[in-house]
């Protein structure tokens, strides 16, 4: 038996919250980065990604065990020196996604959109990942920049909170969603011409997830 939505959000979820100095004090557990994997539960990125009603079925217990499996790892990062936790972090993240790719058997062409959209959902957090600083070439002022509008941007946590009401969580989730949009605003506008292109190439087409369970195959 599979565990409800809900309780995998917060377990997928809690790990939005880890860069923060403020993540000790939650009551999250691990997940995955930034949002997390959790978006392959929305019917519509199922649709996107064209997974087939057999992947679809293997998607919450997939997702679920990956994060129950490094929920050590990702705790563990609470005693980590911020400088070095982007690092450590990627490198957990790339490992979790390659399970879930192969516990999926995604094709090359549905594992290139489940880093698009990986990459989308970590918002401004993935300008910290090693990689993708690579890849756009950031400056060091940027760096510094960007780091400052994340750390202006970490969620409170309510989303996250298991006592909080479906309303709480709602509003929680709203507030995140806005603040997430801004600090990508102010984060894009620091990037040159270039820098726009290569971000554009690594996230593809922008997808709005939609809330709710993806639908599982009828037996």
């Amino acid at each position: 038996m599979t565990r409800p939505f809900g309780k995998l959000i917060l377990t997928l979820g809690a790990l939005a919250l880890l860069a923060s100095p403020a993540w000790a004090q939650q009551r999250g557990r691990g997940g995955f980065g930034g949002g997390g994997a959790f978006f392959m539960m929305a019917p519509n990125v199922q649709k996107d990604m064209k997974l087939s009603e057999e992947q679809i079925g293997k998607v919450q217990d997939t997702l679920r065990d990956v994060a129950e499996k490094h929920r050590d790892d990702f705790g563990a990062l609470r005693d980590v020196d911020e400088a070095d936790r982007p690092a450590k972090m990627a490198a957990i993240n790339k490992t979790i996604t390659d399970e879930v790719k192969k516990g999926l058997s995604l094709s090359d062409e549905q594992s290139k959109r489940f880093d698009q959209i990986s990459l989308q959902q970590r918002g401004v957090q993935a300008f910290a990942d090693p990689a993708v600083a690579s890849k756009l070439k950031l400056t060091d002022d940027q760096k510094s920049l960007i780091r400052e509008i994340s750390m202006a941007a970490r969620p409170a946590g309510g989303a996250f909170n298991k006592d909080a009401s479906k309303e709480e969580r709602a509003e929680a989730f709203r507030k995140m969603a806005s603040m997430r949009k801004e600090s990508m605003t102010k984060v894009t506008a620091l990037l040159n011409d270039d820098q726009k292109k290569a971000w554009k190439e690594l996230t593809g087409e922008v997808i709005e997830i939609q809330q709710g369970v993806g639908r599982r195959p009828n037996n």
